[in-house]
């Protein structure tokens, strides 16, 4: 006898387990009425249950806006640190608690 998926295997209605959802699941949030849950304070948006948030404008504002969408990503630029030459490392031991990259030991703190 061939097997048989359940209902629920098929997309039909049936017994399923409850959904975890992550915590990086959904990249913005949108308050679909300005002026109810979110307001403008100078450079600031003061958004209900989250509070001041620091707003950088990609162009200048016309008229009075009509719903605000908050994004999760960010335009930070990365800079990397320059390259020293140098390397460090620790050796942890049974001898000495740590070696340093210098020959430095630190031995137990007991």
């Amino acid at each position: 006898m061939p097997f048989k998926p359940s209902s629920a295997c098929e997309g039909g209605r049936g017994s399923r387990l409850p959904r975890c959802h992550g915590r990086n699941r959904y990249n913005s949030l949108t308050y679909p009425q300005f002026g109810n849950g979110a307001a403008l304070d100078n450079d600031f948006c003061v958004l209900s249950k989250t509070g001041r948030v620091a707003v950088r404008w990609s162009r200048p504002i016309e008229g009075a806006p009509k719903a605000v969408t908050l994004s999760r990503e960010a335009d930070v630029p990365v800079h990397t640190l320059p390259l020293t030459g140098q390397e460090t490392g620790v050796d942890l031991g049974i001898e000495s608690f740590a070696t340093l990259s210098d020959g430095t030991r630190i031995f137990s703190p007991a």
